[in-house]
């Protein structure tokens, strides 16, 4: 059996997406706990910079969620050369 067919690959791309997801909703709901996971060394001073920081959180939580999503789809309805490609970008 090629390694392309082993049956553990769709496992292990869903732990991909699982992650990808976990984190995706991290920043969108706890915009200032994703923000300490990058581990930026220092915090927004301003209120203002936070509102501006908290909305950037929210964009890369929506792009993980995405991301996730393509993952879940191309790896359980796609083909696993597709779902190769997306876990490769």
């Amino acid at each position: 059996m090629p390694l392309s067919r082993h049956p553990i690959l769709p496992i292990i791309s869903s732990f991909f997406g699982i992650v990808c997801l976990g984190f995706g909703i991290t920043y969108m709901l706890y915009p200032q706990i994703g923000y300490s996971l990058y581990g930026f060394s220092s915090a927004p001073k301003s209120s203002s910079e936070w509102k501006i920081m908290e909305r950037i959180m929210i964009l890369y939580g929506a792009k993980d969620v995405f991301i996730a999503a393509a993952i879940f789809a191309s790896t359980w309805f796609g083909t696993r050369r597709s779902a190769g490609l997306i876990l490769i970008a």
